[in-house]
Parts: C-alpha cells; structure tokens; sequence
C-alpha cells in the first residue's frame, strides 16, 4: 500500500485525489481492524490448539492413524515439536474456562500473551497474582528467580542495573540519574526539577520500592519486577511534583497580589493620597514620624504598613542558612531541638526541631568506648511527611530513617 504522506496533487482534479486517499484511508482503517481482532483472537487459537492435542491424546486417537504417540501425531502432521505440543496442552488445560464446553482463554488471562501464559504454567493457582501482563517473558522469570534469592539474586541485580535502570535513562531525559551499589543494597536515584525519587531493589520483599520524600505528600510505591509498570510509577511521580511546583508558584502569584491590593488601598486611603507632590515632600521632610503614627492607627484594619508587609514577603523568600555546611550545623546543633520523649527503659530520647516540627532525632544514653563517659550520643534523623504526622493512628517511627543528607535536601528544597 502506497504512504498516505507520499500522495501529491499533480492534476487539476483535486477531488479525484482526495477520492484516492479516502479510499486508501478506509483500506487502512479496515486492515487494521482485522488484524486488531487477529491478535486479539490469537491467543484463543492457542487455546483451542492444545485443547483439541489434548482431546486426541486423551482419546489416543492417533494409533488409528499409525502414530505412537500425540508428539509423534504432531511432528508428522504439523511439523510441530514436542515442546511446542508440550505447552500447547499445558496452557490449554491450565488457562482456559473450564465452565465452557467449547475452548476459550479464561478472561483474567485475556491480556497475557502465549509466551507469558507459557512461562507461568508451572506457578501454583495462589502465586498468579504476583505477575502481570505488563511483564515481559524475562520480568517474569525474574519474579520466579526471586524465591531462591541466595543463588539468583545476581541476575535481579544485573536487570536492576543493566535493564531497568538503562531503560528509565534513556526514556526520561529531563532527569538526572545516580546509582548506588554495596555489599548490602541496591538503588538508583532520579532527580527531576528540586525533587528526587529512589529506587530501591529489596530483596526481603521481592519487590521494587519507589519512594520521595522531598514531596510535600510522600511518594512510596511497592510493585513487582516490570520496566512498564516502574516506568508508569516514575511518570506518576513526575506528574506530581509538576503539580506541586504548579501549586506553589500559583499560590506565590496570588500573594503577590494580595499584597499589591492591600498596598494599593493603604496608598490610596492615606491623608497624603491627595496632596500634592510639593505638600508629600514637605510632610516627610518636617513630620515624618507624626505621619507614620498617624498612618498606623488610621489604617488599623490592614494591619501592618505596605512597606511592612512587601519586607515580610521578601524574608519569607530568602534563605536563612546560605549554603549545606550551613545546613548541616544547624541539624546538628542540639539548641535546634526540644526533648519530646523521655523513653528510660532503652535509654533513649526523641527531640523534635523546634522551626520545623517533623524532623526528629533518636538519640541514645551511652558509651563508644569502656572508658568514655556515657553521654547522649545521635542515633538517627526521622523526616516525616509534615501533612500526616496529625493523622490518627500515625507512627513516628513509619518512615524510614533518613541520612543527613536528605534532610539537607529538604531544608535547602524549602529555602530554609
């Protein structure tokens, strides 16, 4: 079929080439429906394949044609091996609805593809549930290779690296990757405008873990070994923090405004609004401080003055700590904080921040060494989600411990 973008109009009859690209549009439009019910329907003819190979082989059919066995039947007739006709019967008998007395794909398979059906033929009826049809064949092999982490735990790290984390590079170009690897985890990091996912490989769980908490409303996803889904789960959190910048930039502009209004109708409402421009320098020059006083108590109702209130907005927007050593000083110097909790059973204490409430510290009553004095020494550093500490049920310890370094990322994150 010639390219629709390749027609060109070389006579005078421009009809009869918008007739010619009808045509070949509704020729497309038609093909392209039949292969959409094709592929649709190809895995029911797996199906019905091995249902009637079954069905002879059950009924050992086949000796009445000279055969010796279903596979001998198979080659001979179809030129099909004895794998093939292996799995054929096995995700016949093992997929199809067996409520049905002709051969059809049960419908919560109706989205996984021959191959995939093929490899998940030998998990138990309870364990289905942890693939999807997302996965591709090798994703699938992974989450089996994932019981027997002691020996296969290799090839997860390899994919973690190699195809996941290659993949997700090369798709999201806006984002700067880091990846990290010890004796101990595994885990990449995605940095997207001023925020930053992590992608952890746990091999406790089996699962991928996806987590943020430099969001105003943490991002923490759990999903199993898929590029599509992580991928999906990665674009999500994209999505989020464009909404929050959007947001926030949204609710700077209307601040803004709101202080241009109230400015305007403190200028506007003033004794001097009327005087001119001679009597306004005559006044400051010789009663500014009357002025000032008299300003304050006419103008009550917009509580401070405009040039307060525009010097209030800008501190609002300054950093107070100017760099990360900065930053790291002050997490560390113990005035910043409060004591919370007093637990003397374990000898420790929770301190709470004082400016900014949840960010905490555990410390612990002891000794590094036989011969030092017991003193308080740091344990670690909790960052909870700031819109959830107040959630009924909440518990401090939910998050896991941060690292200095991202509570420096937050407080850099929220101009503190």
């Amino acid at each position: 079929m010639k390219d629709l973008k390749e027609l060109t109009i070389n006579n005078n009859q421009p009809e009869l080439i918008f007739g010619q690209e009808l045509t070949l549009a509704n020729e497309l439009n038609h093909d392209i429906r039949n292969l959409d019910y094709k592929v649709n329907n190809l895995i029911n003819d797996f199906i019905s394949i091995g249902f009637y190979l079954d069905k002879i082989k059950e009924n050992k059919l086949f000796n009445n044609l000279g055969y010796s066995d279903i596979y001998d039947f198979a080659y001979s007739k179809y030129k099909m091996s004895k794998t093939s006709c292996k799995n054929f019967i096995a995700v016949s008998n093992k997929f199809r609805n067996k409520s049905l007395c002709y051969p059809q794909l049960d419908n919560k398979f109706s989205e996984y593809n021959f191959s995939q059906l093929v490899e998940l033929v030998p998990e138990d009826e309870n364990n289905l549930d942890n693939f999807s049809p997302e996965q591709s064949v090798k994703e699938i092999r992974l989450t089996k290779f994932s019981k027997n982490l002691e020996s296969d735990h290799s090839k997860l790290v390899d994919w973690f690296f190699k195809d996941l984390y290659s993949y997700l590079e090369r798709e999201l170009k806006n984002c700067k990757f880091t990846k990290y690897k010890t004796n101990y985890s595994c885990y990449f990091t995605i940095k997207y405008k001023n925020k930053e996912l992590t992608i952890s490989l746990d091999s406790n769980s089996k699962l991928i873990e996806l987590y943020s908490f430099s969001l105003k409303k943490s991002f923490r996803k759990e999903t199993i070994y898929s590029i599509k889904l992580i991928h999906n789960y990665v674009c999500s959190f994209i999505s989020q923090v464009d909404k929050e910048l959007e947001e926030q930039e949204k609710k700077t502009v209307e601040t803004v405004e709101t202080i241009t209004k109230k400015t305007t109708e403190v200028i506007s409402s003033s004794p001097i609004s009327d005087q001119t421009e001679d009597d306004t320098s005559c006044i400051y020059e010789n009663d500014e401080e009357d002025l000032v006083e008299e300003l304050s108590v006419e103008n009550d109702d917009f509580g401070p003055t405009s040039d307060q209130e525009i010097e209030v907005e800008v501190v609002e927007h300054v950093q107070k700590l100017k760099n990360n050593d900065q930053r790291i000083e002050y997490i560390r110097n113990p005035d910043n904080y409060n004591v919370l909790y007093e637990l003397k059973e374990v000898n420790a204490r929770i301190l709470q921040m004082k400016e900014i409430p949840y960010i905490y510290e555990i410390q612990y009553f002891g000794k590094f060494y036989y011969t030092d004095e017991p003193t308080w020494k740091h344990a670690e550093y909790h960052l909870l989600d700031p819109h959830a500490t107040k959630d009924f049920g909440y518990c401090m310890f939910k998050n896991t411990s941060q690292s200095l370094n991202v509570i420096v990322e937050h407080l850099k994150d929220i101009k503190f």
